[in-house]
């Protein structure tokens, strides 16, 4: 059987607009991590999809590399010479300390579950270098309801920010910021 898992996530086209809105949200995240940390280092995106963080990443002087669970996704992002593995998370195919950043943006509610949410965040802890910055994006259940649900039937751990905040907090990971937002 083919490896077609997200294939209706690969298969989407954004809009001009859509594209751009996408560029600016990404690069508006892009500048509030770099108020923790910036290049040059090494970041790990978990969960590149389209690679729209990764172009801009490796822009800013980031030696970027990341983990896509979509087989389709992760040959695009191959192709476009990205330093991309396919794999799904946890545990993430990465060397102890090996990173400064660990990015995540809307991959934990992906999680099967609580064991695997501890899992991806302690494989997160690993990963990251003794002054790493973990990134984390995430839906907030209370005020997405049941969109949290419909919009992509892979969202199967809850996330809101009382929850993420101590399942970091349990990980052993410091919280400095939290931005609650809507897109850019």
């Amino acid at each position: 059987m083919a490896d077609t898992f997200y294939r209706w996530f690969s298969e989407r086209k954004l809009t001009g607009a859509g594209a751009s809105r996408r560029k600016r949200i990404e690069e508006s995240r892009l500048a509030l991590l770099m108020k923790y940390t910036r290049p040059p280092g090494d970041m790990l995106e978990i969960g590149p999809g389209h690679g729209t963080l990764a172009r801009a990443a490796v822009a800013a002087g980031w030696r970027y590399y990341g983990v896509e669970a979509s087989r389709v996704l992760a040959d695009d992002l191959i192709r476009e010479g990205l330093d991309i593995v396919h794999a799904w998370t946890p545990p993430i195919p990465a060397v102890d300390a090996s990173a400064d950043v660990v990015y995540a943006d809307q991959v934990l509610e992906h999680m099967s579950g609580i064991d695997a949410a501890r899992q991806f965040v302690a494989e997160a802890r690993r990963i990251l270098r003794s002054k790493g910055v973990l990134f984390v994006v995430v839906p907030d259940y209370l005020k997405e309801r049941q969109f949290f649900w419909d919009i992509d039937y892979t969202h199967n751990f809850i996330t809101t920010e009382r929850r993420v905040r101590q399942l970091l907090y349990d990980g052993g990971f410091n919280i400095s910021c939290v931005v609650r937002s809507i897109g850019a």
